[in-house]
């Protein structure tokens, strides 16, 4: 009998709670799923169902306050902060609705903090920015600042930074929510062409039925649960 594949990622009955004026606000609610390498799954569902806290949880950005989130075994939430830190900025690429680019920095700058973030800065960095940008259509704007640059192309230089440093996982958060729908596409192509290229896992929160009709899988979320 064959075995069923690892997962490289998994949550086993994550909660998030909030204490507000002495009661306690459910956000998610004992949320278990696996995704498995090379997997695009989008996450759905209607506001304020959990979606992005489920990213975040998922990512190592905000500690659960029940339940456990392994990365190929590794627990995230009982490692070391730092050792969570390291791990994150090595291992996991993040792309938000809004963009996060530094304005005092130029693009291909910006492309390259990941790398920073980690003690890498030489030549072979700078090259392997120059190639991300290519890869988005940019490079001939890498030593613009973003303020100079429209929001899709802010967007492709955000999505150019999320993979600097070749991260098993790309989390997006509503990645085309402030941009229309011609420049979204666009975003979305560029999204789904460089993760299918390097057989990435992509994990995307969308509102749009299109958007997850293209993933792999569908997860869907309400009132802090998974659906199905």
């Amino acid at each position: 009998m064959s075995q069923s594949p690892a997962s490289l990622l998994r949550a086993e009955g994550v909660g998030v709670s909030y204490r507000l004026a002495g009661k306690t606000l459910p956000v998610l609610e004992d949320v278990s799923i696996s995704i498995f390498a090379g997997e695009r799954v989008a996450i759905v569902g209607p506001s304020g169902a959990g979606k992005s806290t489920l990213l975040h949880v998922l990512g190592g950005l905000q500690n659960p306050t029940g339940g456990r989130v392994f990365i190929q075994e590794q627990d995230v939430y009982r490692m070391p902060s730092a050792t969570r830190t390291a791990m994150r900025a090595k291992r996991i690429g993040f792309v938000f609705q809004s963009y996060h680019l530094l304005p005092e920095l130029d693009v291909l700058e910006n492309v390259m903090l990941p790398a920073m973030a980690v003690g890498r800065l030489n030549s072979e960095v700078r090259a392997s920015g120059l190639r991300l940008l290519k890869a988005v259509g940019l490079e001939e704007r890498w030593n613009h600042t973003p303020l100079e640059l429209s929001g899709g192309e802010q967007q492709r230089v955000a999505l150019a930074r999320s993979l600097m440093n070749d991260p098993e996982i790309l989390f997006a958060d509503e990645p085309t929510g402030s941009l229309d729908s011609k420049t979204g596409a666009l975003v979305l192509r560029y999204l789904f062409e460089l993760t299918a290229s390097r057989s990435r896992t992509l994990v995307i929160v969308t509102h749009n039925a299109e958007v997850a009709a293209a993933c792999m899988r569908t997860i869907r979320m309400k009132d802090g649960r998974v659906e199905d």
